[in-house]
């Protein structure tokens, strides 16, 4: 406990200055936020603490609790804030930083409770206080987070869409809000839509200002008269100390040389060169046109060319309307710099949430703005599993911004999610070639490289994340997935559970742990882990995919079937998902939806192993012999080292009479696979032999 501070003491009662008012120090508090800068983590804590001590104000308190979270100390950082009650903190940041701090323990009533609004009884609905402040994104972030582990996934997604709407670059809030089934992600960055159309109509006016000078330049050298240029020039060529005049040159200052003034004619001196101009044409013909000081100076840049003609006087009108078309012209260009301007001010009102508008030659953050936009469509896609889609969107982009890890990583897992393992480690590899650090997706990879059953890669990837992110739950999946495909299943759950430890939160690693503990025969844990997968992560069908498979094994195939049936709902499109629903089905004697289900997966993937054996065995068990057969033949040809698909073969020409190549057939699926090592494989879901008849 700090110095002076304990569970009873209210940290604002306490004011020092003479009037009430809490006395701080700027520079203190420059000094406590300098040494976070430089890392300094040890010195601005002790800082922090003698402040806080002193000064006793939200303010002294929230430096505390933000110097505690660098040091990752959340639980002391919640204990301090704690200690005064909710009605003294009244700042955002503090509220956030306490909620924050509570969700990291996992206290998600008082979370909840200092974000939300305590007079909104019948809908959740965020404290008034974050209005208007750069916490109101995060803090409707947050909420929705709670919400979301609390099972009200509906109030969740409002919350994100709120959140996406204050600060539409928010990547984990757009994730989030698809994830969770979110629908027109695009609506709510409307934001981002009118920053872009602003840009490019100040884009269009900024040309149109561009043009107007050179215009003007091209008109005044088409009009300018040839022979009285040349006079010009012939009696400046006679008389150049008189164009010394508009130099303002000082008393005694010499051109040296080449442009001195003849002996008979010193030099002009300053008030010389003044009081002549007093009397020039050109100050007469200023002062009758002084409207305004810019029309003088335009005046004076039109006249110039022929302040040396005798013909000055002959020519006022035509210069007059000369002066007017370019007046006419300035007005314009400040008309759009002023229409500019109030863009400007409409694009920072909408902007909100504290943040300000770009800067209309920002060219870097519209770059982003628009893949931004791009990217989130691309989310949406994804999550909903429209895969082509997601792929026509992703070539839209710049070649630069398709390079970028993050849009690489979206193109990884959409071949991931649709089942082309190879085209994903190839995206991955490129991803580690130009970002050998970026971690996020490399989960993914690994899982993509355990399907190839590529244990040298797989075994490399570990090694290397273990070197460079040893303390990250995503490396502790790699090293999972990669003592399970040497079936090292024991090794692979303490990884897993190593990885939750990191990571509470990691629903991919407590899916990847509930079919380990499959393996192991554990349908207990493995449900359970499932259950938290679903709680962290409501739309991952992998979660519900997982918790139908443990009530498969334990014969509860209602059960089953309801939680297939919702991992479908998220996925209508995944093979394994409809093959072992269909399976479901079959065991359900419901053979017309068991068959509905395979010929549905056969369309997305005609040459499926599973989803064919699956049909082929359906077949023999409506007694459809011959096209059983017909099956299988094509079938042990895709796949020649599935001892299953010869058992099943063998079985089918016994039905037939074919005794001998039904021994035959057996024959060679004892041979590949003499000890039954295949009976938990992708082809079967039996406890039993291969073959459950006698021969």
């Amino acid at each position: 406990m700090l110095k002076g501070i304990d569970s009873t003491t209210n940290l604002f009662s306490n004011s020092s200055g003479e009037n009430g008012e809490c006395v701080h120090s700027r520079t203190i508090e420059e000094l406590i936020e300098t040494s976070l800068d430089h890392f300094a983590i040890d010195d601005a804590v002790a800082l922090a603490e003698t402040y806080c001590s002193r000064v006793g104000s939200e303010r002294s308190l929230l430096l505390l609790a933000h110097c505690l979270t660098r040091t990752h100390n959340l639980e002391s950082a919640y204990h301090f804030l704690k200690l005064s009650s909710p009605q003294c903190i009244k700042m955002a940041k503090s509220r956030y930083m306490f909620a924050r701090c509570a969700f990291a323990q996992n206290r998600l009533q008082e979370a909840e409770s200092m974000l939300r609004d305590e007079r909104a009884t019948d809908k959740v609905e965020l404290h008034p206080v974050f209005v208007g402040t750069a916490s109101l994104p995060y803090a409707h972030s947050l909420l929705a987070n709670i919400l979301r582990e609390t099972n009200r996934v509906e109030y969740a997604k409002l919350h994100l869409a709120n959140a996406i709407r204050s600060c539409p670059m928010l990547w984990s809030s757009i994730r989030s809000y698809c994830e969770l089934g979110g629908e027109s992600v695009r609506e709510h960055m409307q934001q981002l839509d009118e920053l872009l159309l602003l840009s490019s109509e100040n884009s269009s006016r900024k040309c149109i200002s561009d043009e107007l000078p050179k215009q003007q330049e091209d008109y005044n050298i088409v009009n300018t008269p040839v022979k009285k240029a040349k006079a010009i020039d012939e009696r400046r060529a006679i008389t150049p100390e008189r164009r010394r005049i508009t130099k303002f040159r000082p008393t005694g200052a010499s051109d040296g040389g080449r442009f001195a003034p003849s002996r008979g004619n010193p030099p002009p001196t300053l008030s010389t060169a003044l009081r002549a101009s007093e009397n020039s044409p050109l100050t007469r013909l200023n002062k009758v046109n002084a409207e305004s000081a810019a029309t003088a100076a335009l005046k004076q840049a039109i006249i110039s060319p022929l302040i040396e003609s005798k013909h000055l006087e002959d020519n006022e009108e035509q210069l007059q309307e000369l002066s007017n078309k370019r007046i006419t012209r300035r007005a314009a260009a400040a008309a759009a710099a002023a229409l500019s301007t109030r863009d400007r001010n409409a694009m920072a009102t909408q902007f909100g949430g504290g943040h300000d508008a770009p800067g209309a030659t920002d060219s870097v953050y519209f770059e982003f703005a628009g893949w931004f936009l791009k990217l989130a469509v691309v989310q949406e896609c994804l999550s909903r599993f429209r895969s082509a889609d997601a792929l026509a969107v992703l070539r839209e982009l710049d070649p630069f911004l398709a390079q970028l890890p993050l849009s690489l990583e979206l193109r990884a897992r959409i071949f991931f999610e649709n089942g082309e393992y190879k085209r994903s480690c190839e995206v991955f590899e490129e991803i580690r070639r130009l970002y050998p650090r970026h971690l996020n997706g490399m989960e993914i990879y690994s899982t993509a490289l355990w399907q190839l059953h590529d244990s040298k890669k797989l075994s490399a990837l570990a090694s290397k994340m273990a070197e460079i992110a040893r303390n990250q739950p995503q490396t502790w999946c790699i090293a999972a997935n990669c003592f399970s495909v040497e079936k090292q299943h024991e090794t692979a759950i303490e990884c897993l559970e190593r990885s939750i430890r990191l990571d509470h939160r990691f629903a991919y690693a407590y899916s990847l742990l509930g079919h380990e503990l499959i393996d192991m025969n554990d349908f207990g844990r493995a449900a359970q882990a499932f259950r938290k997968a679903v709680q962290f992560s409501p739309n991952d069908y992998r979660a519900w995919y997982g918790l139908g498979l443990v009530n498969f094994k334990e014969e509860q195939l209602q059960m089953a079937r309801m939680n297939l049936l919702r991992a479908v709902g998220i996925n209508p499109n995944n093979n394994v998902l409809l093959c072992q629903l269909a399976v479901i089905e079959q065991a359900l004697h419901n053979t017309d939806a068991a068959m509905q289900y395979l010929e549905s997966a056969l369309k997305h993937s005609p040459n499926n192993v599973p989803c064919r054996f699956h049909k082929a065995r359906l077949l023999f068990d409506i007694g459809k012999y011959e096209a059983a057969r017909a099956e299988l033949e094509e079938l042990r040809v895709l796949s020649p080292d599935e001892a299953h698909v010869f058992f099943l073969l063998g079985r089918v020409n016994r039905k037939l009479g074919n005794t001998h190549m039904a021994l035959l057939n057996f024959s060679w699926a004892t041979e590949i696979d003499p000890r039954g090592e295949q009976n938990n494989s992708a082809l079967t879901q039996d406890k039993g032999p291969y073959d459950d008849e006698p021969i």
